[in-house]
């Protein structure tokens, strides 16, 4: 029996949504006028993430779940990195975005 190596997997389980995609956390995605953002992940609206098939979403994803060694795994890595980025903006006044780096979503005025 051959068994799917690496980013592969991913494939067979993406992540359940944008909350839990790396790949959507992780980036900040505009239309081509530069300035309006596209939310919550590049294919914007409500996507169907059971149905994801982009490479870097999935291979993120499984970046995310990867062993490292020493009893870590990528989401080690990645969780306080975003952490620091809540932490910064909240410190210069800035209030993260809707899904960039797993924040509360922004309420209009």
């Amino acid at each position: 029996m051959i068994r799917p190596h690496g980013a592969v997997e991913g494939f067979a389980a993406p992540p359940d949504n944008p909350r839990e995609c790396t790949f959507a956390r992780l980036s900040i995605n505009y239309t081509a006028d530069l300035k309006t953002r596209v939310q919550p992940c590049f294919f914007g609206g409500n996507p169907d993430c059971s149905q994801c098939g982009c490479a870097v979403s999935v291979a993120l994803h499984h970046l995310h779940q990867r062993p490292l060694g020493l009893g870590l795994r990528g989401r080690h890595l990645i969780e306080p990195t975003l952490a620091i980025g809540r932490t910064m903006a909240e410190l210069r006044g800035r209030q993260p975005t809707a899904l960039r780096m797993g924040s509360r979503p922004v309420t209009s005025t």
